[in-house]
């Protein structure tokens, strides 16, 4: 009996021996793949981190773009503004400009008709040549027309007569008030 006896308990233990066998192969294989995971999940979290800082480098590289193009969106507008300011003051020079291209040539067509004379053969013509600078600001044309008429009229001969004086006078005030 004894020998039935350890013949089963062999068996058990034989059965039991094989079925820790098979655990200890399943706990190996498991510990492999769980190595394995583990060195995939540390290859991922090291492909995260490097995606993630150039996430951060692409993020600051847009917002230094945005900023550029911000910049150069304002620089454009003030730009535009100058342009404006710019082309109105031209314009607004230019008006000056014609008004008093037109009071000489009616200061000039008066002092020829006034002081019309021949010169002797000896004698030349001299015509005055004046150059001064044009200061124009917020004047409106027929006040700065003025202004260059009356200069223009200084500069010119002193052999006027008071009364032709007078009269450009007249004239330039008159231009100033039209």
């Amino acid at each position: 009996m004894c020998s039935g006896v350890e013949t089963k308990e062999i068996s058990k233990l034989t059965k039991q021996n094989e079925e820790l066998l098979r655990d200890a192969d399943e706990k190996l294989s498991l510990q492999a793949k769980i190595s394995l995971l583990e060195s995939k999940n540390e290859m991922l979290q090291s492909e995260l981190e490097i995606k993630a800082e150039k996430e951060k480098e692409y993020l600051r590289q847009i917002d230094e773009v945005q900023k550029a193009y911000n910049h150069e969106t304002v620089k454009r507008t003030r730009l535009s503004y100058d342009n404006e300011a710019l082309q109105w003051q031209l314009k607004q020079r230019s008006e000056q400009l014609h008004i008093v291209e037109t009071k000489l040539q009616e200061l000039s067509a008066h002092d020829i008709s006034t002081n019309s004379f021949t010169p002797s053969s000896k004698e030349s013509l001299k015509t005055d040549s004046v150059s001064w600078v044009l200061e124009m600001d917020d004047e409106t044309p027929e006040v700065a027309a003025s202004k260059m008429v009356k200069r223009a009229g200084s500069f010119r001969s002193v052999d006027r007569s008071p009364s032709t004086r007078k009269q450009l006078s007249v004239s330039a005030s008159y231009a100033m008030w039209r």
